[in-house]
C-alpha cells in the first residue's frame, strides 16, 4: 500500500532518500509516494552499512565514554581525550 504525501518545495530542494517524487498536484505541489514495508520486515539502511564497518561503536558519551568494538568487546574509557586519540586512528559510528 502507498502513502502518499504533499510537500511545498521546488525539485532542487526536495530530496527525500527512499521516496518517489515524480508527481504533481494541481497546485503544482510535490507528492511524494513510499512503499509501505510489510510488517515484521526490515530493511536495511547505509546506517546499519556504517555501522557494520567501523571499528568501534561510541556507546555512551561523558566524562568516561563507553565504546564496542567490532569484536564485541566493551571498553570504558578514562577520558575525553583518550577517545578523540581513538577517534582520528580507527573508524567509528555512534550507537544510539
Amino acid at each position: 500500500m502507498k502513502k502518499e504525501y504533499t510537500a511545498t518545495c521546488n525539485t532542487a530542494t526536495c530530496n527525500f532518500a527512499g521516496w518517489d517524487t515524480g508527481k504533481y498536484d494541481a497546485q503544482g505541489r510535490l507528492i511524494l509516494s513510499q512503499e509501505e514495508p510489510k510488517k515484521g520486515q526490515y530493511k536495511p539502511t547505509s546506517i546499519d552499512t556504517d555501522k557494520k564497518n567501523a571499528d568501534f561503536l561510541l556507546i555512551r558519551v561523558g566524562a568516561k565514554p563507553v565504546i564496542s568494538w567490532r569484536g564485541g568487546k566493551i571498553e570504558r574509557l578514562k577520558s575525553r581525550k583518550a577517545l578523540a586519540k581513538l577517534q582520528k586512528v580507527y573508524s567509528w559510528e555512534t550507537d544510539f
